[in-house]
């Protein structure tokens, strides 16, 4: 079999010693050549396409896995901020009063203690919610807690105009307390409790 390469004119007699050489070999040489070479060709061409549908799947695996941590991340992160409000919420529960949602005795508490620590002057004042039994009794749970809140509301509102530093607490049952900071002389706490009423 002879063959034929565009090439330069100078190079024809090394293509005629090619094809002379070619043509010297017995002929089951050169088919088992041949057979060889497109078996090698075959081979080549299959690891090759071997090659590609593996990368192709390890990159699609790789997508996967990525698009799985992305999801598991903003899970974590949805799970975390629901139990940060949780915590935060219960932790409001913990020190208001969830009918007025004013600070508890347990918050109230705290505070004294740190103003007293300071040695802050101070004067705490305790208060009911005025005939509250009767208006529970008369009217119910769900129209008494309204009327008590409104009550704190009225009480905390004036206490703001006129005593911005008061802190405005719920003790128990119907009892109320007041801590006013700097105030610790007996007129002025007489004129702090007329302003309950």
């Amino acid at each position: 079999m002879l063959h034929r390469f565009a090439i330069r004119e100078d190079w024809q007699p090394l293509v005629d010693l090619m094809n002379r050489g070619i043509l010297s070999f017995e002929p089951n040489y050169s088919e088992q050549t041949y057979r060889r070479w497109q078996a090698y060709a075959a081979n080549s061409h299959q690891i090759e396409r071997f090659s590609f549908w593996w990368l192709l799947g390890l990159l699609l695996l790789l997508a996967i896995v990525a698009l799985a941590i992305v999801l598991v991340r903003q899970h974590l992160k949805k799970a975390n901020n629901k139990t940060l409000q949780l915590r935060e919420q219960l932790d409001y529960w913990k020190n208001h009063d969830e009918v007025t949602s004013l600070p508890n005795r347990r918050h109230i508490t705290r505070l004294l203690t740190s103003w007293l620590d300071d040695a802050t002057p101070l004067s705490v004042l305790m208060f009911d919610f005025p005939r509250q039994n009767e208006v529970f009794e008369n009217f119910g749970q769900r129209l008494g807690e309204v009327t008590k809140e409104a009550y704190a509301k009225r009480v905390q509102k004036s206490l703001r105009k006129h005593y911005p530093e008061a802190q405005l607490a719920y003790w128990y049952h119907h009892y109320f307390v007041v801590v006013v900071p700097n105030v610790n002389k007996d007129k002025e706490v007489i004129e702090i409790r007329f302003e309950f009423y």
